[in-house]
């Protein structure tokens, strides 16, 4: 799907914050698998991971090492909006 540049901004804009989360002993990943057992590899547009980006070497970031998993939906939520009352 192609993003609009509404989204590529809200993006980039996460990926400037990426040298903040080191502090807290995780990292932001941008636009990069998680793994969803039993099978599922979404790539959320970002996810805050715990550990450094050198931890998910071998394997996708799952449910326990995951934070936050962010995905930015300009179009969908102007879509949702006016199909509300």
């Amino acid at each position: 799907m192609t993003r609009s540049p509404g989204h590529q901004l809200v993006v980039n804009k996460l990926a400037r914050l990426a040298s903040e989360f080191g502090h807290y002993g995780c990292f932001l990943a941008i636009q990069a698998p998680i793994r969803i057992p039993p099978t599922s590899e979404p790539e959320p547009d970002a996810s805050v991971v715990s550990g450094r980006p050198e931890d998910s070497a071998r394997r996708h970031p799952g449910p326990s090492d995951l934070h936050s998993v962010i995905e930015v939906a300009d179009r969908s939520i102007r879509i949702a909006k006016v199909g509300r009352p």
